[in-house]
Formats: structure tokens, C-alpha cells, sequence
């Protein structure tokens, strides 16, 4: 007998026979093959057990199935069979085989994205839906298993920017509804599109063509920033150079109003916010652009502000109020990083979600955490925003 056993991961392997099992009376457990143990205990007893790995958290399932006296081997092998079945079943598994993990909406839709590109006349695409579905779709149903994703997810989406951002929540309706025709094309789900729009959210939503705007819209839609930027180069002041400074830095109020001197590196071209001004409470860094740097040479404040009047610096409103002189009051000076955002979105390549949140100093995601703890991504960081300086500067070249 000894000689035909091997030991296995701390049991004994070996093909059981009705004589073998009434011979053995060494403490173990005794693999017959197929999940059927034959365990032997300190005191001599023995049971049949029957074993599954679970297919997901790997944690191994025993059920005993009773003992040599009472169940022959033969009829040990059927109900083991059986067994492993039902508690197959119990987890919720199909049955004669272990599940594959479900395939996630965002998993799926990059793989989408990869395989259709290469028929998209523009290379931009590509990196159009990824940002958008980045950006408006993957923080609701990213993690969610295409076979789990009802209406209601798809009204998650949509919801908050139907009405505000109408063309853009159309154009992710519709990268949605394609997205998980594939799948349904590939069997991945078995349900009726969630997203289609004819007979179904047509029901629910206005018609994109007949959406009027939103009157209290608080962000200037970013085809719009380039001519704006153009008309604050136009006027001679500190508030205007240091609101040209935000949109290029695509920073907040504070941090521009209140940025000091002692906060620059000039010649590393280096901006260091430090964490007790950061909404986050972490240091920040900016890269500083040709345009920003224009910028902080030409200022004279004489003061330990940047953008100070009379050593003081900027008012709290001093942004609101320039906005208002300029007739633009319709919009708010902090909405200009969500038309950076939109610009990321929408426009711009080459450029990873990662690096977008951490040039607008967002830390709610995981996948942002890591990227913090990973680094900062400065050069990555600073070809963005040089991205977003020559669209500002070509728009306003094509409109001038």
C-alpha cells in the first residue's frame, strides 16, 4: 500500500479500494480522486468527505458525506458527484463547471475601444471615449458586471448632465448603447439594452435637439474659454492676469489669489502649493508653462502676493466681479476647471485620466491615491497643460 501513495499537498493520493479502506488505519485524509476524501482521524474513525474549492475565494468547502460502514465506496463516488453539484449550485455557479469572475462594463468597454479604433478615421477617437467614459460613465457602472446593468445605472449616468451638459451626455449615451451591444452580440449578457434610446429612454428623457440650456450653467463651455482668455490678455490689471493665471493652471480661486512668492521656483518652473492651502491638505505642484511664465515676470506687485493691489492681495470676489464688467457673469470663475475637465474629455490626447485628476488635485478616487503615492507625474502633468495652452492659443489665433 505504501508504495502506491503519494503524499499531495499534505494528503495522501491514492485510487481507493474496498479492501484498502478497510486495511488503512493511518490518521490522514485519503484522496480518491474527484473531491472524495476518505478521512481517518486520531482515534481511528473514519468518514467520507466530500471537497470543493471555491471557485472564486479559493476557501476549501467540506461536507461529510458519512462513513465506510454505512456507504460503499461506489456509492461514496456517486453521492460526491452529486454533492459537489449541489454545493456548486449553492454558490451560485452553473452547474458541471466553475464560473469565470463577470466581466465588468469598464473592463469590457476599453476592450471595445481597443478592437473598433482601427476602423475610426480619426486616431482621436480612441482617446475621446475613453475620457468621456473615464469621466462620466466608469465612477457608476465601471465595476458593475455588464449582465448586472439595469436602467436605473444608465439614469445615473445620465441624470446629472442631461440638462447641463446635453451633447455630451448624448454622445455617452450613445458609446454606452454600443458598448453593450457588443457585449450582447458576444453573449456576455442576456438582456435588452439598457441604453437604447428609441422606445426606451425617450420615454424618460427630452430630446437633445430640444434641451434648452441650463440659465444658472455655472461653467463657460470650453470652445468658449480661447475668445475669453483673448479679451482678458486685452485689459491691463492685476485680476485679469491672475484670472488668465487660473485657467491656465486649471487651479482654484484661493490657490491663485493667495500664491506667494515663496511658492515659485522660477527657474525650475516649479509652483509648490503647500498642503494647508490644498483642499485636499496635500502639497500640490504645478508645472509652470511658457504662458504662466510670462505671466509672473511681468507682475510687480511689491508684495509677498503674487497678485496683490496695494501689497494686499486679491479680494475674494475680485474674480466675480472682473466677470460681471466683462458680461460673463452667467458662469463662475471656478467653473473654468470644469471646462478644463470637458476639454480632457472631450478634446484633448495622450493624456491618461491619472494625470487629469492630478493636474486638478482630485483625490476621490483609489486609482488616484495610487497615482499620488506613485508621484506626481509632473512632466506628464506639465505636457497637458501645454496641450491646453496651445488650444486656448490656436483658437484664439483661428478666431482673431
Amino acid at each position: 500500500m505504501a508504495g502506491s501513495m503519494v503524499r499531495h499537498r499534505g494528503n495522501l493520493a491514492v485510487k481507493l479500494s474496498t479492501k484498502l479502506i478497510h486495511s488503512i488505519d493511518v490518521p490522514g485524509m485519503y484522496n480518491d480522486g474527484n473531491g472524495l476524501y476518505l478521512k481517518i482521524t486520531n482515534s481511528g474513525n473514519k468518514s467520507w468527505i466530500c471537497r470543493v474549492r471555491h471557485p472564486v475565494t479559493k476557501r476549501l468547502i467540506d461536507r461529510k458525506l458519512g462513513t465506510p460502514s454505512n456507504l460503499s465506496l461506489k456509492a461514496a463516488r456517486t453521492m460526491c458527484a452529486r454533492e459537489r453539484i449541489a454545493i456548486i449550485d449553492s454558490e451560485g455557479y452553473p452547474r458541471g463547471r466553475v464560473k469565470e469572475t463577470p466581466k465588468t462594463f469598464g473592463e469590457y468597454a476599453l476592450e471595445f475601444i481597443q478592437r473598433r479604433s482601427p476602423e475610426w478615421s480619426n486616431a482621436k477617437h480612441a482617446s475621446q471615449w475613453t475620457n468621456t467614459l473615464t469621466t462620466y460613465a466608469f465612477p457608476i457602472i465601471g465595476s458593475v458586471a455588464l449582465s448586472d446593468i439595469t436602467t436605473q445605472h444608465i439614469k445615473a449616468v445620465l441624470d446629472p448632465i442631461w440638462t447641463t451638459k446635453t451633447e455630451t451626455a448624448s454622445r455617452v449615451r450613445q458609446r454606452i448603447e454600443s458598448i453593450l451591444d457588443a457585449a450582447i452580440t458576444e453573449e456576455m449578457c442576456n438582456c435588452t439594452n439598457p441604453a437604447r434610446w428609441k422606445g426606451h429612454l425617450s420615454n424618460l428623457y427630452p430630446n437633445p435637439s430640444k434641451v434648452s440650456p441650463v440659465r444658472h450653467q455655472p461653467a463657460m463651455p470650453y470652445s468658449d474659454v480661447p475668445a475669453f482668455v483673448r479679451r482678458l490678455q486685452a485689459r491691463d490689471s492685476v485680476s485679469a492676469r491672475a484670472l488668465e493665471f487660473l485657467i491656465l493652471s486649471a487651479c482654484r480661486q484661493s490657490e491663485v489669489r493667495l500664491m506667494t512668492w515663496s511658492e515659485i521656483d522660477l527657474e525650475a518652473r516649479l509652483w509648490t502649493i503647500p498642503a494647508h492651502r490644498m483642499k485636499a491638505r496635500r502639497e500640490h505642484r504645478v508645472p509652470l508653462t511658457e504662458r504662466m511664465m510670462v505671466i509672473l515676470h511681468e507682475a510687480d506687485s511689491g508684495s509677498d502676493f503674487v497678485f496683490a493691489i496695494n501689497k494686499k492681495p486679491l479680494s475674494s470676489n475680485a474674480f466675480r466681479a472682473l466677470m460681471k464688467r466683462m458680461k460673463v457673469d452667467q458662469y463662475v470663475p471656478h467653473g473654468f476647471r470644469s471646462s478644463f475637465r470637458d476639454w480632457a474629455a472631450e478634446v484633448s490626447t495622450g493624456h491618461s485620466w491619472d494625470t487629469i485628476e492630478l493636474a486638478l488635485a482630485h483625490s476621490v478616487a483609489n486609482k488616484t491615491e495610487a497615482a499620488y503615492r506613485r508621484g506626481d507625474q509632473i512632466d506628464k502633468r506639465k505636457r497637458l497643460l501645454t496641450s491646453w495652452h496651445q488650444f486656448l492659443e490656436l483658437r484664439c489665433s483661428e478666431r482673431g
